[in-house]
């Protein structure tokens, strides 16, 4: 059942991580200037609710990376005291936990790199806030931009997440991993060309060889745009 924790900071933390997490605090409302919707995800702990097409891009890295163990949307409500005796409430946009011990959990905030500069002057006390707190749970608190989230990496994940499912044909799965264990280094563009000159085969074997990689059973540098010249392995 979820608790009501109350920290040294005078925080209040629904639930319990670490503790465990709550369910998401997040209700989308209809929003015609912004992106809102809900992704399909497998690592959430409630729905991957999101209301722009940054925290959207954020949200497809998590489900992507083999490193993320699972993520919560709006986690958490922090709430405290104001120097002038106002109460205050503040609801970071993500929690991230990650396989193994060797990256501390994060609370996130994302926002526009235009809208920080905006409305720092509002935002800097809680974020502060959240800084707070997430160290005294032995967390890494974040802010995380355009600049952090766009990039080859997302551009991947967005492209190879849509290859997941459905499975392909076995046969097809057999014949590419036959044929990359004899070639051991190669591209998308030469294994295909290795295993048929056929067109059409060929785009089959391509969309099993995209579930591949998106499954991590063939490797690539996934920092870099993946292209049918990249390198894979």
């Amino acid at each position: 059942m979820p608790a009501l924790l109350e920290t040294e900071s005078g925080f209040t933390l629904f639930g319990e991580t670490g503790l465990e997490i709550r369910k998401s605090v997040r209700i989308i409302p209809k929003n015609y200037r912004s992106v809102t919707g809900i992704i399909a995800s497998k690592k959430s702990t409630d729905e991957a609710r999101y209301e722009s097409s940054l925290e959207r891009d954020l949200l497809t890295s998590l489900e992507f990376s083999v490193q993320v163990k699972s993520y919560t949307v709006q986690p958490i409500m922090l709430e405290w005291v104001d120097d002038s005796g106002q109460k205050r409430t503040y609801t970071p946009d993500v929690f991230i936990e990650y396989k193994g011990a060797a990256e501390k959990p994060k609370l996130v905030e994302v926002k526009y790199r235009e809208d920080l500069k905006k409305n720092w002057a509002e935002l800097k006390p809680k974020l502060k806030q959240a800084k707070k707190f997430a160290k005294e749970q032995g967390w890494i608190f974040k802010i995380l931009t355009e600049n952090e989230i766009r990039n080859d990496f997302n551009e991947n994940a967005r492209f190879l997440l849509g290859y997941r499912y459905p499975i392909p044909k076995i046969e097809l799965i057999t014949t590419l991993d036959d044929e990359l264990q004899k070639l051991k280094y190669t591209t998308p563009k030469q294994l295909l060309a290795t295993i048929s000159q056929d067109q059409w085969e060929q785009a089959q074997y391509l969309t099993a060889l995209w579930f591949l990689i998106s499954t991590f059973q063939v490797r690539t540098n996934l920092m870099y745009p993946l292209t049918m010249d990249s390198e894979i392995w």
